[in-house]
This record gives C-alpha cells, sequence and structure tokens, in this order.
C-alpha cells in the first residue's frame, strides 16, 4: 500500500469552532440535568485498537455555544479497524459490538438523537485514496444498517483524520480543559500539545514568532489562533519499532532475522513488517547504536536543504519552541512512568529519562524483570522509547536536554486530553449552534487574498479572490443562505 499521505490535504486550513464563549469543565461529573441531557458516541479508530467515546452534556444558555462535557464511557477494544478491510464479516462484528456497548450508557428513548461518529488515524492514513474510499464505503454501509447502529447516523460522520487535524483537536482540548477559553487571555497563556500514537506523532502550538509554513488557523470564540501543527507518519510508538528494523535489514528481501540494538539483550520476539514478512528480532542491548538508527531518522536537514528555516524531522519546517509550556499526552507518558523519571509535577526531565534508558537497555531481559518487575513483554519498548523520545524531542522538536517544559499527563483538571473530545466539541458548536445565522468569514489580514467557506448539506467549498470588494458581496451571499457554522478544510 502506499501511504494515505499522498493524496490527504497538504494546505493551510481554517479551523471554525465556536462564535462565543466557552464554559471550561473536565469530563468527570454528572450535569445537573440528566433528564435534559445529550449524547454523542464517538468511534476513536487508531492503528491498534478503537477507543469507543460516549460523551454527555446539557445545551448551555446564554452566550455559550459549547456545553459542559462528560465522558461516560472510554473502552478499548483490541485489534484496528485496518485488519478488517478484507474481512466484511469480522468487520460486522466487531462494529456492532461496539455499538452495543455504546447503548449501554445512552437511555433508550435518546439514542435515536444520539449523534455517532467514527474517525480513523494513523491505522487507515497508509491506504490509498481508492482503498480509503471502498473501505469507508464499508463503515458506512455497517452503521447505516439501523438493526445494528439506533444511533443518528450521517455518511459524512465516518472519516479519516489527517494528523493535522488530530493535533488541532487534541490542542483544542487541552486549551479547553485548562480553561483557556473561559475569556480573554493572552496566547502566551496557551499550552502546547506533543502526542504519540501507534503510527503517528503529532506537535501542535501558537509559537512566539512569525510562521512560514504549516499554519493552522483556529477562530475560537470569535478569536483567531495562528496554530503551528505537524503530523509525523510512521513515528509513532509502533512505527518507529518497525522503522528501527527496516534499518537493520539493510534492504534486503531475504533476510529473516535480526540482531537489534533497541532491544535487551536475551529477548527475541517475532515482528511482522508492514510488507507481510515475519522478522525474528534479537536483542542486543546496545543504546548508542540504537541512538545513531534514531538520529538517522529525526535529524534535521540544514543548508539549502533546509527552507524555510529551521527544520525539525528532515526538510520539515518548525518554528522554536522558545520558553513555550507543552502538554505531552498517550504514548509519551509510558516509558518515563514505567522508568520512574517522572515525580509528582509530572515534568519530563529529558536528560534523566535518557540515563534511564540507556542504564535499562544495558540490562539483559532478566536483570530488567528481577530489578524492575517490569512485564517482559514490554520491557524492550521501554529501552526503544526512553532513547526514541529524547531524541526526536531535542534533535528534532529543539527543546533544551535540560528544559522543564514538558509536562507528562492524560488529565487537565480531572478531564482527559484527548483529540476525541476537541472533535466532538467542534462537532457540538456545528450540531447546536443557532439556527438562524452562525457564519464565519475571513478576509486574510495583510495578504490580497480574501478566504470564506460555507457547508449545505454534505457540500463545501472554499473562495479565493484579490478582490476585497467580494468580501461584501459574499457576507450577503451567507446572510441570504442563513447557514450553521461549520467545521471545514479551507486552503487560505
Amino acid at each position: 500500500m502506499t501511504e494515505l499521505a499522498t493524496w490527504l490535504p497538504t494546505y493551510l486550513p481554517i479551523i471554525y469552532f465556536l462564535t462565543s464563549s466557552i464554559t471550561a469543565a473536565p469530563a468527570t461529573s454528572s450535569p445537573s440535568n440528566v433528564a435534559q441531557a445529550n449524547y454523542g458516541v464517538l468511534l476513536d479508530a487508531g492503528s491498534t485498537s478503537t477507543k469507543l467515546k460516549v460523551y454527555r452534556w446539557n445545551q448551555t444558555t446564554g452566550d455559550s455555544l459549547v456545553p459542559r462535557i462528560d465522558l461516560l464511557a472510554n473502552e478499548r477494544f483490541d485489534n484496528g479497524l485496518g485488519s478488517f478491510e478484507e474481512d466484511e464479516i469480522g468487520l460486522v462484528s466487531y462494529i456492532s459490538s461496539i455499538v452495543s456497548r455504546a447503548k449501554q450508557d445512552v437511555p433508550d428513548h435518546k439514542q435515536k438523537s444520539t449523534p455517532i461518529y467514527l474517525m480513523a488515524t494513523a491505522g487507515l492514513r497508509y491506504l490509498t485514496e481508492k482503498e480509503a474510499e471502498v473501505f469507508l464505503e464499508k463503515i458506512q454501509a455497517v452503521l447505516a444498517n439501523t438493526t445494528i447502529n439506533p444511533f443518528l447516523y450521517k455518511s459524512s460522520s465516518i472519516t479519516i483524520l489527517s494528523g493535522e487535524e488530530e493535533g488541532v483537536y487534541s490542542w483544542i482540548a487541552a486549551n479547553y480543559l485548562n480553561g483557556f477559553f473561559d475569556k480573554y487571555r493572552p496566547e502566551n497563556e496557551t499550552v502546547g500539545i506533543l502526542e504519540m500514537g501507534g503510527g503517528s506523532t503529532q506537535i501542535a502550538f501558537i509559537p512566539h514568532g512569525p510562521l512560514f509554513s504549516e499554519e493552522y488557523q483556529a477562530i475560537v470564540a470569535g478569536r483567531a489562533y495562528q496554530l503551528y501543527v505537524q503530523s509525523y507518519l510512521q513515528f509513532g510508538a509502533n512505527a518507529i519499532s518497525q522503522k528501527v528494523v527496516y534499518a537493520l535489514l539493510h534492504g534486503s528481501l531475504n533476510q529473516s532475522e535480526v540482531e537489534n540494538p533497541c532491544m535487551l539483550r536475551e529477548d527475541s520476539r517475532n515482528t511482522t513488517l508492514d510488507d507481510g514478512r515475519l522478522i525474528l528480532e534479537k536483542g542486543t542491548g546496545d543504546p548508542e547504536a540504537c541512538l545513531q538508527i534514531l538520529r538517522k531518522f529525526l535529524h534535521p536537514n540544514t543548508g539549502q536543504d533546509c527552507s524555510p528555516k529551521p527544520c525539525a524531522i528532515g526538510s520539515v519546517y518548525q518554528p522554536s519552541v522558545d520558553n513555550l509550556k507543552f502538554v505531552a499526552t498517550q504514548a509519551f507518558t509510558y516509558t518515563p512512568e514505567n522508568l520512574k523519571v517522572v515525580d509528582d509535577d509530572k515534568i519530563l526531565h529529558i536528560d534523566k529519562l535518557e540515563e534511564a534508558a540507556i542504564y535499562h537497555c544495558n540490562r539483559t531481559l532478566e536483570q530488567a524483570v528481577n530489578e524492575s518487575g517490569m512485564d517482559p513483554q514490554y520491557v524492550s519498548s521501554d529501552c526503544l522509547m526512553g532513547l526514541y523520545i529524547p531524541t526526536l524531542v531535542t534533535l528534532s522538536y529543539g527543546f533544551n536536554s535540560n528544559s522543564t517544559n514538558i509536562q507528562l499527563t492524560s488529565k487537565i483538571n480531572g478531564g482527559t486530553v484527548d483529540w476525541a473530545l476537541g472533535a466532538m466539541l467542534v462537532e457540538l458548536s456545528n450540531s447546536f449552534g443557532s439556527p438562524k445565522f452562525n457564519y464565519s468569514i475571513q478576509c486574510t489580514k495583510g495578504m490580497p487574498a480574501v478566504t470564506t467557506g460555507y457547508n449545505k448539506g454534505n457540500h463545501s467549498t472554499s473562495l479565493h479572490s484579490n478582490h476585497l470588494q467580494i468580501c461584501v458581496l459574499l457576507l450577503s451571499l451567507a446572510i441570504v443562505l442563513r447557514n450553521c457554522i461549520y467545521f471545514d478544510i479551507s486552503k487560505v
């Protein structure tokens, strides 16, 4: 398969989200009036599993468009959705079991009006455009079947997210939980996001200086935020392990086993590569050799190979992280906890993590298990990730090795930092905005182009012009159409 990156949008989008203030609240406490509650179901289809999220909220009063959200269910179903690409019977059974579980948290009389979304991430970004279209049609057929799915279904609710969308959603969720959108606050009080799943890793933040590329504009409560967002497919926790194996094979198609310096001595495992080959990995426990491999993957280009400057991984542009605060979630959190380098403040001490990883990698499998009580199945993963995370954040992202600006946490104020929460917030703002008039138009300041977009049913468009007068015409058109606010990816 070729990567979906060959056809996913590579342009600069505008994320339209809300037109009035929101009330930030952790997804932990019950709404004051459950009888008046609404519900939403989201299936987070990752590369190795699907996570079911069931949300509950009360529609807000006053000027707020985004309600207080409670997370009722957060359950993992093993096997990535992509494993059923050629197994329609298995696909039906898999989705049916997830939907059946969701029904337990949504009252019967609410199910018909409760929207359901399926959003796939890195696991399906490897598909070609045609493969993705065919597979999504199969998924849509399952969820359109009312004998399986009692929830409110729209074909447009089944999507493959770009990595950048995932990063923006995570940024929205973290800052929502942090209470940033409660009132007008300076941008330097936002937190950046470092996110890592199985297949990809994302970084999103508002830089101090100008942005020359990779800009995403999130409009929240009528205020525009210029985000730098970048997603790296094949640099997630599982994908980086496969990249190491491919590097050790040196392009050989006949080799069936490798000695892996990123695994502990005495450890071994069989790995099925993306191309179907079964490879036996044998650990040699050589952290320096492992670091050399990782540095080749993560080294930023310089000179003519980097434009605009500076670069992060390869020739990918990234502005400086300066002294900005970040929250690192998901796979960033596991290994530091396992290697016991995280204190109560949850600060990532980058140099301490690398030091602990080097010590850990030099142990045998038996020593690591006996000294730490770790699960033998995961000890070698902590060797690789303990070296990968410090190298990624320093060599590629540009943090100082003694930085204390990264906090390792999956929760803020009791709510889970999760792109799914950000996605649900956006969907709710679309579903429960003003039915009369709720439209955003963006005339890019300091640039000749004028950009706007609208969504009517399942059709969306974006428009560009060198004539400022078209803003007036578009605004008049918007008033006539009386469209609701939308969430769209529009080229600037």
